[in-house]
């Protein structure tokens, strides 16, 4: 059973006292790792000018908590609570053993029906009526004929870009779903892939990659070799050197553009055409004779050659051996002479110009050396190049410029910088750290809690293990200490507040009244535990569950009671349901006494009658009465619950609550960073950080 995760800009989420961009519901199962990579990986651009995008994704992604395969639906959902663009992120993480015995994870993105478009329910943890049912596939018969390069080639997937016209999205996505039906069943798990690559994606982890045509991006689109896949160098060849293909028209029918172009069976993998064989041929007297003619024929040609090579040899004259010495010895061109292009030259060049510092002054020239270099086989100084270039390309405008690995040394206790790199911007204001950490810094100064206690101890050419620390442990103590110049006496209740709400959701003490307001589908705003944006109670003085029930069943009941018949059975229900009740357990058993007797006469409210009794009876109804009782004891707590909240907000205003939240967003951001610092390995991915301004 896979973990769902659903991201968008709500007025209030899942979390108590969240709004705007946020999960607003998710499995209970889900880990707390995976969850934070989830949100990481819901940002989403709508393009000025443009068509937004369905963006589908599958990525693999290995945490603390394990291994997943993510499937991601990323689309625009029109405007949020506040007329602002907003969009939906809706993911399925599934495990090893679960993604080896469903179909490909192309299918699943493109057919599935349980994908949300929007979402206008209240925040919630997903349910049974929520599961992924791999029945829910609801796939078309018709097909489209593929019009994009060909991804598998002799059973083996190939690393492809394509660069599509806008529109193109989801016939791409089509296309990936027929190339891994090629594969083996096996195999088909093995290829990450999005059919539309965003600015905040890393498209290192993908090996097939989708973009507009003339869509400038602030990294270069290089589809990542598939892992522990070894291709012909014909097909290597031959993926190299395809162009792109050219603009093809739309299909003319709403079933081409929706469909899928698949093999309705498959060859079993022993009768694949990779896995047939020649017959070894026998060697006949035929065969020996003409494999001795050629044998004899190539000895032949080699001893012309030599005698050939011998004879112009003696007949030419000794020829002088030229200077090298002299010639890499010649001095540095200046900045208006044209660099010279040999390939004796280009290495020399470009180690003059790292030399004297030049890199970063003469980009352009240097960034023409390191292209040359990089056909050569030798991609460092290309990677060098490019960086010094988008570098100067920003000018004074705050820039994060990625770092490959192979730019960054692991030293004992810290990581360096390349050299050559490392001279080049000494002077130019950036700091080197992990890439998560430069995200958890950004969230801090979102938060109004500048991190210049963190950049303040890094340093451009090293990353210090020991000083990011002391930095976050400085930041940690400047957040507590401006909370603690307020009001004191305010503070503690307010905290008190906070905690308890935390116990009920830990405790999932709010679940079954939630259930039932949204089975009676209440305006959020009237719920017993409703609260405004800043977390505050909006009824603090309904305190009474029991009375809450009741006017729940009534505000349905009332509209709708002519609609509900006339039998005794619901006439003497009503009455009993009339009457004052000792304990939230009996009015809930007189309750469902009437949604049981009721007999509407429309379909429609007889199917929203027939939910509102499973929901009900799953609640509050068991046939052992120690069972009911303890349902009795849990909603009592709960009333009591309210009433402590209630007397606690009394004790603080809105703006302690707000500092007071803002310090625990604080502080988990900190946590997060720290617990980066403790995860950096060789796989982290370093960027330069222009210093902001202080």
């Amino acid at each position: 059973m896979p973990l769902q995760y659903l991201h968008t800009s709500a007025k209030r989420g899942l979390e108590p006292g969240k709004s705007g961009f946020c999960c607003v519901a998710r499995d209970r199962e889900l880990p707390v790792d995976l969850a934070r990579e989830l949100e990481r990986l819901s940002r989403y651009e709508h393009i000025s000018g443009k068509s937004n995008p369905i963006i589908l994704r599958h990525l693999q992604i290995s945490i603390r908590s394990g291994s997943y395969h993510i499937l991601s639906r990323l689309r625009d959902a029109g405007n949020d609570y506040s007329k602002r663009n907003n969009h939906i992120a809706h993911h399925l993480a599934f495990t090893q053993d679960e993604a080896v015995s469903l179909p490909d994870p192309a299918t699943i993105l493109l057919f599935w029906n349980g994908w949300k478009d929007a979402w206008i329910e209240p925040p919630r943890v997903l349910g049974n009526r929520d599961y992924f049912e791999i029945e829910a596939l609801n796939t078309s018969l018709d097909s489209i004929k593929p019009t994009f390069d060909s991804l598998v080639v002799e059973g083996e997937a190939i690393p492809h870009v394509f660069q599509i016209a806008e529109g193109q999205e989801y016939d791409l996505a089509i296309h990936y779903r027929n190339e891994l039906l090629k594969l083996p069943v096996s195999k088909r798990w093995d290829i990450p892939f999005t059919n539309f690559i965003l600015v905040s994606d890393r498209p290192t982890l993908f090996n097939w990659i989708a973009n507009w045509k003339g869509r400038i991006l602030p990294f270069d689109l290089v589809a990542t070799p598939v892992a522990s896949q070894e291709l012909p160098e014909q097909t290597k060849s031959t993926a190299a050197s395809t162009p792109p293909p050219p603009d093809q028209p739309k299909p003319s029918t709403a079933s081409a553009r929706f469909a899928k172009n698949a093999p309705t069976v498959e060859v079993p993998e022993e009768l694949s055409r990779a896995s047939r064989r020649r017959p070894k041929r026998k060697w006949t007297h035929k065969r020996v004779a003409n494999t001795l003619n050629l044998g004899l024929g190539a000895l032949g040609l080699v001893c012309v050659g030599v005698i050939l090579y011998l004879l112009y040899d003696y007949k030419s004259p000794t020829q002088s051996v030229p200077n090298l010495t002299t010639e890499l010895e010649s001095p540095v061109p200046s900045a208006n002479e044209d660099l010279q292009t040999t390939s004796i030259d280009i290495r020399d060049q470009w180690n003059r110009l790292a030399q004297d510092n030049q890199l970063l002054e003469r980009s352009d020239d240097a960034l023409r050396l390191a292209r040359q270099l990089a056909e050569q086989g030798d991609r460092a100084p290309f990677q060098i190049a490019s960086i010094l270039s988008k570098a100067t390309q920003q000018g004074s405008t705050p820039v994060e410029l990625t770092i490959p690995p192979s730019l960054i040394r692991k030293a004992e206790g810290y990581w360096e910088l390349e050299s050559i790199l490392s001279n080049e911007l000494a002077e130019q204001g950036f700091v080197l750290l992990p890439q998560m950490l430069s995200e958890q810094l950004a969230i801090l100064s979102a938060q109004s809690n500048p991190a210049d206690r963190v950049y303040e101890r890094l340093l451009h050419d090293r990353f210090l293990l020991e000083e990011a620390e002391i930095g976050l442990k400085a930041l940690r103590r400047t957040a507590k200490d401006q909370l603690v110049g307020k009001n004191l006496e305010s503070i503690t209740p307010a905290e008190d507040y906070l905690a308890l709400w935390q116990t009920l959701a830990n405790d999932n003490r709010l679940e079954p009244i939630s259930k039932i307001e949204t089975a009676f589908d209440i305006n959020p705003l009237s719920g017993f535990f409703a609260v405004d944006e800043g977390g505050m109670l909006l009824s603090p003085e309904r305190t009474d569950i029991t009375r809450h029930l009741v006017k729940l069943y009534e505000q349905f009941l009332l509209p709708h009671f002519s609609s509900f018949g006339n039998a005794p059975e619901f006439r003497q229900a009503l009455q009993s349901a009339n009457g004052e009740f000792d304990s939230a357990i009996d009015a809930a058993r007189a309750i469902y006494e009437v949604l049981s007797n009721a007999q509407p006469e429309s379909t429609t409210l007889q199917k929203r009658l027939q939910t509102l009794r499973e929901q009900w009876r799953e609640i509050f109804i068991r046939d052992d009465l120690m069972k009911e009782t303890m349902i009795n004891f849990n909603f009592e707590r709960l009333a009591a619950s309210k009433l402590e909240l209630a007397q606690l907000q009394k004790q603080f205003d809105q703006q302690t609550l707000t500092d007071l939240r803002t310090l625990e967003s604080v502080l988990d951001t900190i946590d997060t960073a720290e617990q980066t610092l403790a995860q950096i390995d060789s796989r982290a991915v370093w960027t330069l950080l222009k210093r902001p301004p202080q």
